[in-house]
């Protein structure tokens, strides 16, 4: 019976290495600066950067690709919202008119131009198994 109960909590373990969801962002500038990548879910209040539900910050280096790794997510639905800090100030600059200075992305295929993303225009399922979704950083106008 122990070692019934053993290899069941071997097998269960073993089963949940590996899960990771995979952001590979694309269209970087690698000139300098950070990238500012929020993953969020239903209810925290998208894109608001406070009610962030993991947010992190990656150093960026000479590639125009980037690629993070979120480990061991529950299965759910998320929306992922990203911007290259081009000054490292900690914010989306923006212009006239509240527009964007800075590159950004969001998860999904949707893109607006003249206003933020919708929670379910950004959502997709992640199904807690290793995944990869790719973002592109796009300049407003672009």
């Amino acid at each position: 019976m122990k070692w019934n109960l053993l290899f069941l909590l071997l097998i269960g373990a073993w089963g949940l290495q590996g899960q990771e969801l995979r952001i590979q962002v694309e269209g970087v500038n690698p000139s300098g600066g950070n990238l500012q990548i929020g993953l969020y879910r239903p209810t925290d209040g998208f894109p608001v950067s406070e009610s962030v539900f993991i947010g992190v910050e990656i150093e960026v280096g000479d590639s125009k690709t980037l690629q993070y790794s979120f480990q061991d997510l529950p299965a759910g639905i998320y929306g992922v919202a990203i911007y290259q800090d081009l000054n490292n100030n900690q914010k989306l600059d923006k212009g006239v008119f509240g527009i964007p200075a800075e590159p950004y992305g969001f998860s999904g295929s949707q893109s607006t131009l003249w206003r933020k993303p919708t929670f379910d225009q950004v959502a997709f399922e992640y199904f807690g198994r290793t995944q990869t979704i790719t973002v592109k950083l796009q300049k407003w106008g672009d």
